[in-house]
């Protein structure tokens, strides 16, 4: 089994690093590799410490890495749930 990115919510920090569109197959998150949705919510429960700041790591099976600060993907998780209406 694979994870397959179904969508990148245009404006989000992720769509503006323009390297994960739909279609894009994950192999990692925060350094452990997912293979179903089981893995991936586990994953990224254990965010990346550097210092005193939390990051998020999502990496492509190409290979293609995003580094998103934590605190960032939460004020934007809350903006995007309100502005699409999903909980």
């Amino acid at each position: 089994p694979q994870l397959v990115i179904s969508n990148v919510f245009l404006g989000s920090e992720l769509s503006k690093l323009d390297i994960f569109t739909p279609g894009t197959l994950l192999h990692s998150v925060n350094g452990i590799r997912v293979n179903n949705l089981k893995e991936f919510r586990e994953a990224i429960l254990k965010p990346i410490k550097k210092g005193e700041d939390f990051f998020l790591t999502v990496m492509s099976k190409d290979n293609e890495l995003a580094v998103l600060p934590l605190a960032q993907v939460f004020q934007e998780e809350l903006e995007l749930s309100e502005s699409y209406m999903y909980e």
